[in-house]
């Protein structure tokens, strides 16, 4: 570990920035006033997961723990240097002058040894594994394409090259292309495996995937993780496909490297790897900027299947909450659609590909929705015939099918209810007490002074358990000359899907009498639910001022909500980061916009 490493290893940034500015906790990341600028609305986000900060507003810039100091301070990255290691408790030499391009480094010793791997597969030594990639169809073009290499036999052929050129052993190893015993000698870590280099999108070397040519398991192994390489962060020919991504919009995932250098092959350039992992979130975020479209291939085994389901079941947060404004930038790039291609007749992708590379655009073509998808399987994984199996599959797909757009919920809602037996409503019901839970805190955290609008809503409405979803519905039944301004209130400002299609019908009907008629059961029951809760007496000029709350209330939170989703999923190596920058900042001026609004409404009902 470097002096750099081992000074922001000792440095929490939430820790560092909370002593200067006071941070407050918001989902997984803290907020506050930007301390480099004015401003009413927090914009300056810490985000603890990347040891990163960043403005949202004016400054429209961010860091690590060296660039906070940097700005706090108004010092050079040296100088910062000597603050964060006087505070994190490591020695430097304060005139030290080391080159800390520690990642540069280790990308010269991976393209040096990348060169090494090659040259071994070229010679006579490489004979074996230039059969091998023969039988497998693999091209001179292509092998030269992906610069795939070969590592020999011996113990340290690699290490001694890379000494001779005048590497440290101690950079050496910190690549992982070396490793060192429990007796403190090192050797090659890949020894007589066909060497697939992993790039970045940058198309720099950051790893290596090695499979073997012998009976010697496993199969295939990776670079270890380093500073620059995590395989669950990155996609194997990630950096050859990323402009067809782009222009096609799509990304197909397959499992290994063979499969995606045979799609590559045979003119299918959208398609990369994952190396041997079930999709992660962090792979998702290196392709979100590119497509909203990915089809995940699997192999035809069953097990791969099994990994596959039980990784989007745990990490289906990748997906996100697709409930913004479908106008949104953020709908349009980032409400991600995955869909599962099911390889048939037994054969991995490259097989496929190589036999018959139209059945192959077939599959993909034809590849379900990931919540049809996990649906169907659960016939094969719980004994449906059972109450147990059911409740553990309800279990399942609650979490999934909430996360799933509107318009959508309803067609997977009756799917599962044919497929367990089990009435829609009740499945409804239990995904929108889920919700509800989940997002209690999310609520009163969003409300605007809360503890002044609730005695406000409590003196208007009589219940201080309302939503204000039911404040504005009820409102609207009791009054219906509240209509002249109901057109303000956003049908998708309302959370729960019934609430949505009420409000919708009731501005559409002429009563409550002839509304009841119309409406299907589901909603018949949750009109009668909501028509059974009656307000005090009020006047048409306190109602209105209430509805108007409401309604303001119910944008501003609507409004954060998207707001923190946006935050909460920039990357700031995205294409459209300066665009997402701009819509951030333009939801902060919506947003003190709409809470002026709402304090002169609060004003006039005190005074």
């Amino acid at each position: 570990m470097t002096t750099l490493d081992e000074i922001k290893s000792r440095t929490d940034i939430v820790e560092l920035v909370n002593s200067y500015v006071n941070l407050r906790k918001s989902g997984n990341n803290f907020k506050a006033n930007c301390p480099f600028h004015e401003e009413k609305t927090p914009s300056f986000i810490v985000t603890p997961s990347r040891q990163s900060w960043r403005c949202f507003g004016a400054c429209a810039t961010g860091g690590d723990v060296f660039s906070f100091i940097m700005h706090q301070h108004q010092v050079e990255f040296k100088d910062a240097l000597i603050i964060l290691a006087d505070r994190s408790g490591v020695s430097i030499e304060r005139n030290d002058s080391r080159n800390y391009d520690r990642d540069e480094l280790l990308i010269t010793i991976n393209k040096e040894a990348a060169s090494f791997f090659r040259d071994c597969l070229l010679s006579n030594q490489g004979i074996v594994a230039r059969q091998y990639l023969k039988s497998r169809g693999v091209n001179d073009v292509t092998q030269e394409t992906f610069n795939i290499g070969f590592s020999p036999k011996e113990r340290d052929n690699l290490k001694i090259h890379l000494l001779k050129i005048g590497f440290d052993e101690e950079l050496i190893l910190l690549a992982g292309i070396i490793r060192k015993w429990e007796d403190g000698n090192t050797s090659d870590f890949f020894r007589q495996r066909l060497i697939f280099p992993i790039h970045n999108p940058k198309s720099q070397i950051i790893g290596f995937g090695g499979r073997s040519l012998t009976n010697n398991p496993p199969k295939y192994i990776n670079t270890p993780a380093t500073p620059i390489f995590d395989k669950r962060s990155n996609l194997y020919a990630l950096n050859f496909s990323q402009d067809t991504i782009r222009s096609q919009n799509s990304v197909t995932i397959v499992e290994g490297y063979m499969d995606a250098l045979t799609a590559h092959q045979f003119g299918f350039r959208n398609v990369v790897a994952s190396m041997g992992t079930a999709l992660t979130e962090q792979q998702v975020l290196k392709i979100r900027s590119m497509t909203n479209d990915i089809i995940l291939a699997l192999d035809p085994d069953n097990a791969g299947q099994e990994a596959t389901l039980r990784s989007l079941e745990s990490s289906w947060k990748i997906i996100g909450d697709q409930r913004a404004s479908p106008s949104s930038l953020f709908q349009q790039r980032h409400s991600l659609k995955l869909k599962i291609a099911v390889l048939a007749n037994g054969m991995d992708p490259d097989e496929l590909i190589r036999n018959n590379p139209v059945d192959w655009e077939t599959t993909v073509e034809q590849a379900k929705p990931y919540i049809a998808f996990i649906i169907d399987a659960l016939k094969s994984r719980f004994d449906l015939n059972s109450s147990d199996g059911k409740t553990q599959a309800l279990e399942v797909m609650r979490p999934i099918i909430q996360k799933a757009p509107f318009l959508e919920q309803d067609s997977y809602v009756n799917k599962l209810s044919t497929l367990l037996e089990v009435n829609p409503q009740a499945i409804r019901t239990g995904i929108s007490q889920s919700r509800t839970s989940q997002n209690r805190y999310r609520r009163s955290r969003n409300s605007v002074n809360s503890s002044q609008t609730q005695e406000i809503s409590q003196k208007l409405i009589g219940s201080n358990e309302r939503s204000l979803d039911e404040h504005a519905i009820i409102l609207l039944l009791n009054l219906p000359e509240l209509k002249s301004i109901a057109h303000k209130l956003s049908p998708e400002w309302l959370k729960n899907s019934e609430d949505r299609e009420l409000f919708e019908k009731l501005l559409e009907s002429d009563s409550t009498q002839s509304l009841q008629i119309e409406l299907e059961p589901t909603l018949q029951m949750r009109l009668d639910s909501l028509t059974k809760k009656s307000i005090a007496p009020i006047d048409i000029n306190s109602a209105s001022k209430a509805f108007n709350q409401c309604i303001l209330r119910m944008e501003i939170r609507y409004i954060k909500e998207m707001q923190e989703s946006i935050i909460n999923s920039i990357q700031p190596e995205d294409e459209t980061f300066k665009t997402l920058e701009n819509q951030v900042a333009k939801l902060n001026n919506r947003i003190k916009e709409l809470e002026t609004s709402f304090n002169d409404i609060r004003k006039e009902t005190y005074n």
